[in-house]
């Protein structure tokens, strides 16, 4: 259980302590957590393929305008359907820790710890679903332009625009968890610690 720091009338959870909880709560529900993950990953693959095979064409092939609208709306539709797993995973995972959340209150854990907790928990999954999307995107955009414009042609690629590619895909998949998972994470927050132990007795 998290150590507890009382200072002034006020309570407060170590950054430590809390990761830690972070990482056992998503060790303990793992499964889900793949599932919320798999998502991000196949979203990340995609726009990982679409910046690489870009890339590469304009580094070999000189061309500037090489991704349609019509990819630019399945990307859009990727990361919506992505999204919207987040939140029902979410909130499913709201659901199944009550007594937990309604335990954390009424051991002095206050509304913005349980917030914490939820938005740590769902970056933590984000950045690593944005790191193996990488990298699927990366076996995937090879596979799918070896027959056309040929491996070689991605070795031409600065590795500018692959840590370019890495660190935003770190980034769109953080901030698509965290923004997702924030109005699960407020409900999660505003639960009431009798409520919640009631509820689940």
């Amino acid at each position: 259980m998290k150590k507890q720091i009382i200072t002034e009338g006020k309570i407060y959870f170590p950054l430590s302590e809390t990761l830690k909880l972070v990482i056992e709560n998503i060790m303990k529900r793992l499964t889900r957590a793949l599932l919320t993950m798999s998502g991000i990953v196949l979203s990340i693959a995609f726009y990982t393929t679409l910046m690489l095979t870009a890339s590469a064409l304009k580094y070999t092939l000189g061309a500037q305008q090489v991704i349609s609208e019509y990819y630019w709306w399945m990307l859009f539709l990727a990361f919506l359907v992505s999204a919207t797993g987040i939140t029902n995973s979410v909130l499913m995972a709201v659901a199944e820790r009550v007594r937990e959340i309604g335990t954390l209150k009424c051991l002095g854990a206050m509304d913005k710890h349980i917030l914490e907790m939820f938005i740590l928990e769902n970056a933590f999954i984000g950045a690593i679903g944005g790191v193996v999307g990488f990298i699927v995107g990366i076996i995937a955009a090879i596979v799918l332009n070896a027959s056309t414009i040929g491996i070689s042609s991605f070795f031409a690629i600065p590795g500018i625009e692959f840590l370019k590619a890495l660190l935003s895909s770190i980034l769109i998949s953080t901030v698509l968890s965290v923004v997702m998972s924030s109005y699960p994470a407020y409900r999660a927050a505003k639960l009431q610690p009798a409520e919640a132990l009631r509820s689940v007795a």
